[in-house]
C-alpha cells in the first residue's frame, strides 16, 4: 500500500489543443522511494496532433509513492528534540561533573 496516491480523471466531449503539449513526470526528494505513475486514454492518443478535434475523451492519471525510511539517527530525538548528539552532550556533561 503506497503512503501518498494521487488519482485524478476527466471527461470531455470534444477537446482541441492549438499546440502540442510538453508533459513529464519527474520525481524529487530522498532517494530510495518507490514510486509509480500510469494514464489510461479513450479516443486520446499518447501525442495528440495540434488542431485535431478529439471527441468523447477520458484520461485516468494515477500517482503512487512508498515514502523512504528515515535514516535510523534522524528518527531518535530526545524531549529537546536535540536528537543523539543533544542526549550525548548532556550525558557527557554528568559524567564530567562526577
Amino acid at each position: 500500500m503506497p503512503d501518498i496516491s494521487f488519482d485524478a480523471a476527466l471527461h470531455a466531449d470534444e477537446v482541441r489543443f492549438g499546440r502540442c503539449p510538453e508533459a513529464r513526470v519527474t520525481f524529487h526528494g530522498t532517494p530510495g522511494h518507490a514510486s509509480r505513475s500510469a494514464s489510461r486514454r479513450r479516443h486520446l492518443p499518447e501525442r495528440v496532433a495540434a488542431g485535431t478535434d478529439y471527441h468523447d475523451v477520458a484520461v485516468r492519471y494515477a500517482l503512487a509513492t512508498g515514502l523512504a525510511p528515515e535514516p535510523r539517527e534522524a528518527r531518535r530525538t530526545d524531549a529537546d528534540g536535540r536528537g543523539d548528539a543533544g542526549l550525548d552532550a548532556g550525558l557527557e556533561g554528568e559524567a564530567g561533573a562526577s
